[in-house]
């Protein structure tokens, strides 16, 4: 991907959400999520930042039903790393992919039906200033 396009790299900020809040391990060789959530801040929203007790009721509920699998914070864009190479050259430099007012603040892998993706994301506490993304991750090839 560094060869044609960019990669950035961000580091995740943790979030100690308490007991039962914990990220499910990962087993196996295939992916053991469906889905790929990609929340996005968007800087016209009114600034929302929900309550930690909040967002550790919603993982507890997404790991009860099956729906949450892992999830992770951003650092802010400012701490963003950016690794390409052309012609041959590594190049390695200090900010975001694109210069765009939109941010990516947050990932969450989602397993199961679309609609059931869907209907646990839109209950994301941290979308309630932005939107999220959701792309089909994996498939059941069988």
């Amino acid at each position: 991907m560094a060869i044609a396009g960019r990669i950035e790299i961000r580091p995740a900020e943790p979030i100690d959400l308490g007991p039962g809040t914990g990220n499910v391990p990962h087993e196996g060789d295939a992916p053991a999520s469906r889905f790929f959530a990609i929340l996005r801040t968007d800087p016209d929203a009114p600034a929302c930042t929900p309550e930690p007790a909040e967002v550790a009721d919603w993982v507890r509920d997404g790991l009860a039903s099956g729906r949450y699998l892992a999830g992770e914070h951003l650092r802010p864009v400012q701490d963003a790393t950016l690794v390409r190479r052309r012609e041959g050259e590594l190049l390695i430099t200090d900010g975001a992919y694109t210069d765009g007012p939109e941010q990516v603040s947050g990932i969450v892998f989602v397993d199961g039906e679309w609609e059931e993706a869907v209907r646990y994301l839109a209950r994301c506490p941290m979308a309630r200033s932005g939107s999220v993304e959701l792309r089909e991750f994996w498939s059941d090839f069988s």
